[in-house]
């Protein structure tokens, strides 16, 4: 690898890191959702759900972006199940509070 390579690893591997910082603000916020039970609170929840909603769809892209790095850079392509199942886990929750939501306005 020569060094324009191995310093675009490096920043690539620092963004990763980043990135797990990120996984885990996501993890918290899914941790806050899982206790919504008062719907008179749905509003706030609702704003809290569908911004994690939107850190996960970039959360996909930005493992996109890595994997079409590594592979340029001929390094292993790192592999992010914890996103897949915090997608999977929360996605009944986010279901279930914009339904909500949306019934909501309607009271």
């Amino acid at each position: 690898m020569d060094v324009k390579n191995e310093e675009s690893g490096l920043i690539l591997e620092q963004e990763k890191d980043k990135f797990k910082r990120d996984l885990d603000e996501y993890k918290e916020k899914f941790t806050r959702i899982k206790q919504f039970t008062d719907i008179s609170k749905v509003t706030d929840f609702s704003k809290i759900s569908n911004e994690l909603e939107k850190n996960l769809a970039t959360g996909f892209a930005t493992v996109e972006n890595f994997n079409r790095r590594e592979n340029l850079f001929k390094m292993k392509v790192s592999e992010w199940p914890e996103l897949k199942e915090l997608s999977d886990n929360f996605k009944p929750f986010y279901d279930l509070i914009t339904c909500t939501y949306e019934s909501k306005q309607y009271l």
